[in-house]
């Protein structure tokens, strides 16, 4: 809590410090359940802290729900961010060591199909088709946490999905990728 002493006004600090105190434990939990690592957690929790003192502007009452919302959602993002952080650094290290060998053909369709990346094509795609598509993929989430995270029910999670994976299908039909670099 150092960066506590680069808020000038008291009124601020007494703010963040009544955030830190109510809602810390909330944080550390959330980050725990994402990171799955305590220490990750803790240092999850001291920059969500740091990102909400630079929003405090934002925070009226602190003990209301949209307060609450407000600071699971920074934590989830942030959370997000640093373990897909983790899982890429993981991955190149693995796609780059000199000592693997064989390289997983399955690793390669994921990243590339034709001339286009993955990537490029869900960008294509309608924004709630690539947010399941990402949700899925990318962050691996379940349909359960998808519904959690979208606050939409797990039905509708599977429909936008089946639609998102035809959405998809379509669309590297009408770029002409060859239908063996699919399956």
């Amino acid at each position: 809590m150092i960066f506590l002493l680069t808020i000038e006004y008291g009124s601020d600090r007494e703010k963040l410090v009544s955030i830190y105190n109510q809602y810390k434990k909330m944080i550390m939990t959330i980050a725990y359940d994402i990171l799955k690592d305590y220490h990750e957690a803790e240092d999850a929790m001291q920059s969500v802290i740091m990102k909400i003192s630079y929003h405090l502007d934002c925070i009226n009452e602190v003990s209301s729900q949209k307060t609450k919302g407000f600071i699971i959602q920074i934590t989830k993002n942030h959370c997000f961010d640093v373990y897909n952080k983790r899982k890429k650094i993981v991955l190149e290290a693995e796609i780059f060591d000199p000592e693997v060998n064989d390289v997983d053909e399955a690793f390669l369709y994921e990243s590339t199909i034709g001339d286009e990346t993955i990537s490029e094509l869900t960008k294509s795609l309608k924004k709630e088709y690539a947010e399941i598509l990402t949700l899925t993929h990318y962050h691996e989430l379940t349909v359960k946490e998808i519904a959690d995270v979208l606050k939409i029910s797990e039905g509708n999670v599977s429909v936008r999905l089946n639609r998102a994976h035809n959405a998809m299908r379509r669309l590297i039909k009408e770029r002409n990728i060859g239908e063996s670099d699919v399956n």
